[in-house]
């Protein structure tokens, strides 16, 4: 337990991270430089102390979770497009809602891109920034599409029992 005005272990290990970081800031430039510009490609080497590596890799993980997200959402419209289409009086609703899926699939797939970026340039600074409203938003509109679907395709079937 810390008494006011101490600052506890884990608070001194951030601040040795940042002070790493100062370099990529534009502070000057250190001998143990945290991270220095790669010359045969555009990326960055970064030293691996702490838990830089497990930080990256898995914002990379997470990232490639977006894609499959993204592919899912979008696969997902092309089988409605699909389904609605053989089914009944639903046809008219097919390409609109089928639309809708994809395009949700490439705006998650744009905002998994921003993340990956957003993150990767945070975690260089020390810092990590949280998303609710932007999750919040897609689950929200990914339910409200399934939903309606749900309600056209069990109306339909109503109607023809």
């Amino acid at each position: 337990m810390s008494t006011p005005g101490s600052i506890a272990p884990g608070a001194i290990q951030h601040q040795n991270i940042l002070d790493e970081h100062t370099p990529l800031l534009g502070k000057g430039k250190s001998a143990e430089s945290y991270a220095e510009p790669d010359d045969n490609a555009i990326q960055l080497r970064l030293k691996n102390s702490g838990s830089v590596a497990r930080d990256h890799l898995a914002s990379e993980r997470t990232y490639l979770a977006y894609v499959r997200t993204s592919l899912a959402i979008s696969s997902a419209g092309v089988a409605l497009m699909q389904l609605m289409t053989a089914v009944g009086k639903t046809q008219a609703f097919a390409a609109p809602f089928a639309s809708a899926f994809v395009v949700l699939g490439i705006l998650v797939l744009g905002f998994g891109t921003r993340r990956y970026f957003l993150v990767q340039t945070s975690l260089i600074s020390g810092f990590y920034p949280t998303t609710t409203l932007g999750v919040a938003l897609l689950s929200f509109t990914l339910g409200s599409l399934v939903t309606i679907v749900f309600g056209i395709l069990l109306a339909d079937r109503m109607k023809h029992s």
